[in-house]
């Protein structure tokens, strides 16, 4: 499970990324 320290960022942001093929550290990235 990830556990995410930004409340802005959903879990279905996250999963919306994951499926682009992005890392989770290039959605922190991407998303701040």
């Amino acid at each position: 499970m990830i556990v995410c320290v930004c409340r802005r960022v959903s879990d279905r942001e996250i999963a919306r990324h994951a499926r682009a093929g992005m890392t989770f550290d290039e959605v922190q990235f991407e998303l701040g």
